[in-house]
């Protein structure tokens, strides 16, 4: 459920308005599920190609780490969590 789901977000247009729909998630060996709660953590490698915190598209090929958090209650996701360090983004879509 959550991998699909996960599969959905990274469909939506206004999700990763700022990304182009060339998107491809490799996930590491981390993830798991228990009592209600799941994780993944996935690489994210995408292209710049909107604005992103005041940073105006680049063109700029981006490969990020992401952690992503579920709530489950019976077979619906009611909640989610999503951490990527945005240092590490941004100083790519500067160049460095």
């Amino acid at each position: 459920m959550v991998e699909a789901y996960v599969d959905a977000i990274r469909e939506r247009t206004d999700v990763g308005a700022f990304l182009a729909a060339d998107a491809t998630l490799s996930v590491p060996a981390t993830a798991w599920g228990l009592h209600g709660r799941a994780a993944i953590e996935r690489w994210v490698h995408r292209t710049h190609i909107g604005e992103y915190g005041g940073v105006l598209a680049t063109g700029r090929a981006v490969s990020v780490p992401m952690a992503m958090f579920f709530d489950i209650t019976g077979d619906t996701i009611t909640g989610i969590r999503l951490y990527y360090p945005a240092d590490l983004l941004q100083a790519q879509l500067a160049g460095e």
